[in-house]
């Protein structure tokens, strides 16, 4: 969810084509692809508030917390979500 949301105040402000409606097109291209979307829960605060401050991005931050939270592999190049010591990254 965060990375959906995400998406959409890019495509607002310019910093990602994406073709409006917005919330059509991402709805669409996750039917497409069968992708299940991460909610957010309490649950992932608590991951939040043990999580070194190394990235200031609010959004890659939930992405790291959600999952560890879900168990799931973060796929990334950003440079400081791969600062994270390899605990926090699985």
């Amino acid at each position: 969810m965060a990375s959906v949301w995400e998406m959409i105040i890019k495509a607002q402000l310019g910093k990602l084509e994406m073709e409006p409606p917005y919330h059509k097109f991402i709805i669409q291209k996750l039917q497409e692809h069968a992708i299940e979307l991460a909610p957010l829960q309490g649950s992932e605060l608590v991951k939040l508030e043990l999580l070194p401050a190394i990235h200031k991005d609010p959004f890659d931050r939930i992405l790291v917390c959600q999952s560890l939270e879900y168990d799931l592999f973060l796929v990334t190049d950003d440079s400081s979500i791969l600062q994270y010591p390899a605990h926090f990254l699985h």
